[in-house]
């Protein structure tokens, strides 16, 4: 009525002409409005019969539309009762569900249970060893002991060989992390077995309980087998903060049975690629290149060994020696287990599988450390140390051995660690008396912790959801990988701050097989990114850093090319300091 005022005080056609001059509205939107034929009273034109149909279809899809919304509401409602009573994958194999329904642990890691009979997965921990220490780049998947590949720098550098995603999903439970146990309980009772190495689960009351627990910088799996009263915790980190790359494996072992227990264990890597190898060779040649590895510092000593081929394997007149390596320890990580020093006595090493394995170079029966045809109870584990072992011209293994007794509810920890040294004399001299002092790997673990904290801190929230919250971080996190997490350096008075993209990288992976990524070696690392998911994953830099002003901006708009074009690499970054003298001052700090 405000629009048309006293419709009484006037005509019909001065009504219609006044129509015509009001501001035009969108068809759709006028069709949703009373046509003036009916506030009239007159015959409907065809323009108002045309839109007079839409209102009316549009009544018809409304009522439509709520009756399907109505109907996806029940059979939402009836899917999840659906779910509610269907068995899930844990009961199928005839584990206890009702125990523990939880997304997330008391520490904010999401839980996969029956990991290694669900579908295949892979993921990996961020590869970023803080501001001040060398990173390790590390992929897992949920099958075997969880830890697909991890190495240094880039696929080249695998300490366990780089393998796309459907070989890993196949080829982890065999030649990655592996556990031998063998045990004796009071009762006179022995038993064997491999926890988390796959199994039938035709038997309900036979099968163990196997959960994974990711984390934003860790992962860690656990398996609670009925048949031995055993309960095996295996936690991956890496090391933060450190002038060498370096991967922990935190193992507890849990007596959850009724009586004492006996074990002997041997825990660790099943094949170790040395040093100076790459992915094409051992592919293309692997047994033509077993003949210049080795392992070295293991003829009077068997707790450090360093592993690298003898000289570079290529067919030329010059001879490359090689001097840097991968190496691992061991030791069990107990207060009480300390030597005169302050530091853990290290395990012995096992580097020869045939120890263990005997003939069967598929790693699957241990068939000289168990029960064989020759020996009912296999070798013991002080006969299989006393053996000799080979170290030429065989791809090595990397395990660790030792005996322990547990009590009922008993638990003892066997870290292992494993890293890139720059030759032997840093690993021993520097390196091994770092990693043996008390309390280093629960340091170790907290600045994980605090690193993987503080890459997603920026975008922490408490919606009351944790899913909600844990999913912002981890995007977050995948979004600052890729286009790097910006930081302030330089920044005089009165003057922008410079700008530097940390811990970037390009996202290659195992299922992302065709990126060549690279980790770089050094403090602050980053990597190359390519042009487009750099810029796409900074989107975001300005607003939860003010301070960056229209850097981002600036900095890909003068990648562009004259010919409108961009390149496809973005590549690190580089400061340089003029000043001699000031560079000297910054070295010797």
């Amino acid at each position: 009525s405000a629009l048309l005022g006293d419709v009484t005080s006037r005509s019909p056609e001065n009504l219609l002409r006044s129509h015509e001059f009001r501001p035009s509205k969108h068809r759709m939107e006028r069709s949703y409005q009373p046509f003036l034929s009916d506030e009239l009273g007159l015959e409907p034109a065809a323009g108002d019969m045309r839109f007079r149909r839409v209102r009316e279809c549009s009544r018809v899809g409304a009522v439509a539309a709520l009756l399907v919304g109505v109907s996806a509401l029940l059979g939402v409602f009836t899917l999840q009762a659906g779910v509610a009573s269907a068995p899930s994958t844990a009961e199928l194999v005839g584990l206890d569900t009702t125990a523990d329904t939880r997304l997330f642990d008391e520490s904010g890691r999401f839980i996969m249970r029956a990991f290694d009979r669900v579908k295949p997965m892979a993921n990996f921990l961020p590869g970023v060893g803080g501001l001040w220490g060398v990173p390790m780049w590390t992929f897992y998947v949920n099958r075997g002991q969880g830890l697909a590949t991890f190495g240094v720098e880039n696929k080249e550098g695998g300490v366990l060989l780089f393998q796309t995603a459907e070989k890993a999903y196949q080829a982890t439970p065999f030649v990655g992390f592996r556990t031998l146990l063998k045990g004796k309980r009071e009762t006179g009772s022995t038993f064997e077995s491999q926890p988390f190495f796959p199994e039938s689960d035709a038997e309900a009351n036979h099968t163990a309980r196997r959960d994974m627990f990711i984390g934003s910088n860790e992962m860690e799996i656990e398996e609670e087998d009925p048949q031995t009263n055993i309960r095996t915790n295996a936690l991956y980190f890496t090391a933060p903060n450190e002038l060498f790359p370096a991967l922990i494996r935190r193992v507890t072992y849990t007596n959850v049975g009724k009586d004492a227990v006996d074990l002997e264990i041997v825990d660790g890597l099943a094949k170790l690629e040395p040093a100076g190898t790459n992915t094409m060779m051992i592919n293309a040649m692997g047994r033509t290149l077993e003949g210049w590895m080795h392992v070295y510092n293991f003829q009077d000593d068997h707790t450090t060994p360093f592993f690298h081929l003898v000289t570079a394997p290529a067919d030329t007149a010059d001879v490359t020696l090689i001097k840097d390596g991968h190496f691992a320890i061991a030791f069990v990580e107990d207060d009480t287990n300390i030597d005169a020093d302050g530091l853990h006595p290290l395990l012995p090493m096992i580097c020869d599988p045939q120890l263990l394995f005997g003939t069967d170079t598929t790693l699957s029966v241990p068939r000289s450390f168990f029960s064989n045809s020759h020996s009912p109870g296999g070798a013991s584990l002080a006969e299989v140390l006393k053996k000799p072992q080979s170290t030429s011209s065989r791809t090595p293994s990397a395990f660790a051995a030792v005996s322990l007794k547990l009590k009922p509810g008993e638990s003892k920890t066997l870290s292992v660690v494993y890293g890139h040294a720059p030759d032997l004399d840093t690993l021993r001299s520097n390196i091994v008396p770092i990693l043996r002092a008390r309390g280093y790997i629960s340091g170790k673990r907290a600045e994980a912790q605090a690193v993987g904290k503080s890459l997603t801190e920026r975008v922490s929230m408490s919606s009351g959801v944790p899913l909600m919250d844990n999913y912002a971080q981890q995007n977050y996190l995948d979004n600052s990988l890729r286009g790097g997490m910006p930081i302030d350096i330089g920044s005089p008075a009165g003057m922008n701050p410079k700008i530097f993209h940390a811990f970037s990288r390009i996202h290659g992976d195992l299922e992302r097989d065709y990126n060549n990524f690279v980790l770089e070696q050094s403090f602050w690392s980053q990597g190359p990114g390519n042009f487009r998911d750099v810029n796409q994953n900074r989107r975001c830099d300005v607003l939860q850093q003010p301070s960056m002003r229209d850097f981002n901006v600036r900095q890909f708009l003068s990648f562009v090319q004259a010919d409108g074009y961009n390149q496809l690499t973005v590549a690190t970054a580089f400061f340089k300091i003029w000043d001699s003298w000031r560079a000297d001052a910054v070295a010797a700090q």
